[in-house]
Formats: C-alpha cells, sequence, structure tokens
C-alpha cells in the first residue's frame, strides 16, 4: 500500500518573506494592536450608541437591533472573509476589514435614521470580521512551524485587551 503523506503548510508560508526573529515579532505585535484596537472601538463606543439613537428618538430596542445586526452578521460572515483573505491574501482583507471599521464609524456619525444607523451595524459585522481571520491567518504565516499555536495566542490576545477600556459612562 503507497501511503501518500500531504503537506499541509500554507502556500502563504512559502512565499512569505523571510523575516528575521525581531522584524517577524514586530509584525506580529502591530497584528496584536489592530486586533486590541478593534476590540477597544467596539466597547467603548457602546454608551455613546445609546447617546446617538436617543439623539435620532429610538428607544433601547433600536439599541438592541442594532446590537444583533453586528453579533449576527459577523459569525455569518467569517468563514466566507476567511476563504477570500485565503483567495485575495491575509493583507488585504485586513486593510478592508480596518477600512470598513473605520467607514463604519463615520456612518454611524452621520446615520440619520434608526434604519440606516442598523444596516451600517449589520454591514460592519460583514465587513470588519474579516480582520480576525486575515490576522489570525497572517500570524500562523509568519510564526515559525512550532511557534505558531503561541503566536496566534499573541495576536488573539490583543482582542481580549482590547476589551479591557470597556465602555465609559457618557455624561
Amino acid at each position: 500500500m503507497n501511503v501518500q503523506i500531504l503537506n499541509l503548510e500554507s502556500q502563504a508560508s512559502a512565499t512569505a518573506p523571510k523575516f528575521g526573529w525581531l522584524n517577524t515579532s514586530k509584525v506580529i505585535f502591530v497584528l496584536s494592536i489592530c486586533i486590541a484596537l478593534q476590540m477597544t472601538g467596539f466597547a467603548i463606543i457602546l454608551p455613546l450608541f445609546a447617546k446617538r439613537f436617543t439623539e435620532i428618538d429610538a428607544g433601547v430596542e433600536a439599541l438592541g437591533i442594532s446590537t444583533i445586526a453586528f453579533t449576527l452578521t459577523s459569525p455569518l460572515a467569517a468563514p466566507f472573509m476567511g476563504a477570500l483573505a485565503d483567495r485575495i491574501g491575509r493583507r488585504p482583507i485586513a486593510l478592508i476589514s480596518l477600512a470598513a471599521y473605520t467607514a463604519a464609524f463615520y456612518g454611524y456619525l452621520f446615520a440619520t435614521s434608526t434604519g440606516a444607523f442598523i444596516v451600517i451595524r449589520g454591514l460592519a459585522g460583514v465587513f470588519t470580521i474579516g480582520l480576525i481571520p486575515a490576522v489570525t491567518g497572517l500570524a500562523a504565516d509568519l510564526a515559525p512551524k512550532d511557534r505558531r499555536a503561541q503566536w496566534i495566542g499573541f495576536v488573539n490576545s490583543g482582542s481580549s485587551l482590547g476589551r479591557l477600556p470597556g465602555p465609559s459612562p457618557v455624561g
């Protein structure tokens, strides 16, 4: 019986530039900060949403629906965004996700109706979730084979650290 062992290494790791330890650790650190900033913005903005919904004469129900819009669209889009990151590259998806995050915040500022706000929240969930699979994939591509889980854990710790500032009171 002839058994063939498959190489499970990603194609991206084979074509990734060979960074020295210092340069790779800097890239991983920056990726960690990107995730941290995303989560900081997600957590800190929540009290401002309540104030914004009051300004557009919407109640707590609309605030809940906007939260559901983001929370529902994110896990539905994540596998597709991950596949897209595999197809067109992790870096473009990470950059698109960060740009979408910025655009969503401008959208929240200029939304004049509850419906527009909810649609923006849903679209933000679709496009910003791409940052997580893209950054995780980049970390896996750049990390030494024997330290991938550690480097992915380091990048994902940015998510937890980003939540630390938490919602601040709006007065």
